[in-house]
């Protein structure tokens, strides 16, 4: 966003002269665009969003002929775009990812009042601006910009009833339309607001009015942002969890920065700028500074809830900010064994250890000690990105390790791993045979013991211990 705002604030249009220009530019502008993509994914389409509106807008304000801030626009963002995946080439080469395709939303969505009290505070601070604008410039705003921003929440609907109608997985679009029910006011609200931004955009670019000029970029905010969650409303990104929890996830986290950001210059640009006389608007500015007040003080007290919350209120003893203080009290012989091992595994070393479902404490060792593991929690790889058929075989390889009473099996599944240690604890003994378990300490020596954790050393040819050489 820096970065968009930067080119926004040039003096000069941003065309293909501009990269001729400052050759050094470009090359540094790609790695910062092209980094959203290799470091969250999801990152990239929005703030290149961003960046390409914030770029539009710069050419096109106050100029004659949009088609020719089109045409410098596409000049200056092709080579940057281009640029960005270039230099990320050797990441994109080898990425999978888990998503399949958009899809479109046919349950409830979201409900009224779960949408109001987890952006009231934002929106009343930041829809504000565009709202005023708006009214101070309303004889001032031509048709055409009103018919655009009204067909834009349009057209984004439209979209979403062809999607339901052509490939609703079964849904017909009268039951997708019948399932929200009042949770159509969500949608319609969001589709209101972006409506709202998007002719208050319009009327600050096309305007060319230097007073306005440096709202554009709060005003890109936060439409973006109300885009985000009208969109999330409507479509999501299908996945593992096949519904848009992760959609919503995801984007609203984006939206939340986006709103935070340009609700700070809307709180103060409204408090300071808008000064009605007297009348319906002077009482519309109060009510709406107490709404704003009250929703923020209420949002405000959600920290103290939450943290007393997640320590179990004030009676509880012994709060710390030691993650791992935990492990240390449920998972005590597991977790002394996991610090000896941390101590004294080299670089490059491997282990194993259960497998199991997310958020268990399947993978604690790798987790606590950061040695690779031969898998941790299928779930999360495979949202990662990793092939099905890869994390299957991982897991029947490291079930069958544990749970067969043969020795030549698993020291061939060592042996392909190349693993250096097998962890045998609480986890283990829980999850697998005992007869597997107890092989070990026939084929391995044991490197630690205390309680119910064991260490296996597994020998560099991966050979039992006294097995008569070949």
């Amino acid at each position: 966003f820096g970065l968009a705002l930067s080119f926004w604030r040039r003096e000069e249009g941003l065309g293909l002269d501009t990269w001729r220009e400052s050759p050094a530019l470009l090359p540094v502008s790609a790695v910062a665009l092209g980094a959203l993509g290799f470091l969250n994914a999801w990152d990239l389409p929005t703030f290149g969003f961003v960046l390409a509106l914030l770029v539009f807008a710069r050419n096109a304000f106050g100029a004659g002929e949009l088609r020719f801030a089109l045409r410098d626009s596409l000049g200056f963002l092709l080579p940057l775009g281009a640029l960005a995946l270039l230099l990320y080439a050797p990441f994109y080469a080898g990425f999978s990812s888990q998503a399949s395709g958009l899809e479109p939303v046919t349950d409830g969505a979201t409900r009224p009042l779960h949408s109001a009290l987890f952006w009231a505070p934002l929106l009343l601070v930041a829809l504000p601006l565009p709202l005023v604008l708006l009214g101070r410039a309303r004889p001032r705003l031509a048709a055409a910009e009103l018919q655009l921003a009204a067909a834009a929440p349009v057209a984004i609907a439209l979209l979403w009833a062809l999607l339901v109608a052509f490939d609703g997985n079964g849904v017909t679009l009268g039951d997708a339309i019948s399932a929200r029910g009042w949770n159509w006011t969500t949608t319609a609200f969001f589709g209101a607001a972006l409506a709202i931004c998007t002719a208050a955009l319009l009327h600050a670019i096309r305007a060319g009015d230097d007073n306005e000029r440096h709202l554009v970029p709060t005003l890109v905010a936060i439409g973006t942002g109300v885009l985000l969650v009208y969109g999330a409303e409507l479509f999501f990104v299908q996945d593992l969890f096949r519904s848009r929890l992760n959609s919503v996830f995801k984007l609203y986290y984006q939206a939340w920065l986006l709103l935070g950001v340009a609700g700070a210059m809307g709180l103060w640009w409204v408090a300071d700028g808008w000064r009605p006389r007297a009348g319906l608007a002077q009482l519309a500015k109060g009510a709406w500074a107490g709404a704003a007040a009250f929703a923020v003080a209420a949002a405000l007290l959600y920290p103290l809830g939450a943290t007393l919350s997640r320590t179990e209120g004030l009676s509880r003893p012994g709060r710390t900010l030691d993650g791992m203080a935990f492990a240390r009290k449920t998972l005590t012989d597991d977790y002394l064994a996991a610090m000896w091992l941390a101590e004294r595994a080299g670089r490059g070393e491997r282990i194993v250890e259960a497998v199991g479902n997310p958020y268990s404490p399947a993978g604690r060792v790798s987790a606590w000690t950061g040695l690779p593991t031969v898998l941790g929690w299928p779930g999360h790889e495979l949202q990662w990105g990793r092939p099905q058929a890869e994390v299957d075989r991982r897991k029947l390889d490291v079930d069958t390790l544990y749970s067969t009473p043969s020795l030549s099996a698993a020291l061939a599944i060592l042996q392909q791993y190349g693993v250096t240690y097998v962890f045998v604890g609480s986890v283990e003994r829980d999850t697998y045979p005992a007869e597997g378990l107890q092989k070990f300490d026939s084929a391995l020596p044991a490197v630690y013991r205390n309680g119910n954790a064991t260490i296996y050393r597994v020998q560099p040819a991966a050979e039992p211990v006294g097995a008569a050489p070949r």
